[in-house]
C-alpha cells in the first residue's frame, strides 16, 4: 500500500464492545504467555485502529521513555 513499515504490537482486536467475557477470557490467556526479547525503543504510542472500508489509527496516548 506504499506506506513505511511501522513495527508494532497488536495486543488485541475486537469489534463489539459488549464481548467484555471474551476480553476478559482472552486476558487470563494471556497472562500464560512467555515472550523473551530485546529492543531499543523510544516512545510508546497506544493506537485505536478504527475498522472500515479502510483501517483508520488513531493514537489514543503517548509516552516518552527515559533513558
Amino acid at each position: 500500500d506504499g506506506r513505511a513499515f511501522r513495527p508494532h504490537l497488536t495486543l488485541a482486536r475486537a469489534r463489539e464492545r459488549e464481548e467484555s467475557d471474551a476480553m476478559r477470557g482472552l486476558a487470563r490467556m494471556g497472562k500464560g504467555v512467555v515472550f523473551a526479547a530485546e529492543t531499543r525503543m523510544e516512545c510508546v504510542d497506544v493506537m485505536q485502529s478504527v475498522l472500515g472500508a479502510a483501517a483508520r489509527y488513531e493514537r489514543v496516548h503517548a509516552a516518552r521513555l527515559v533513558a
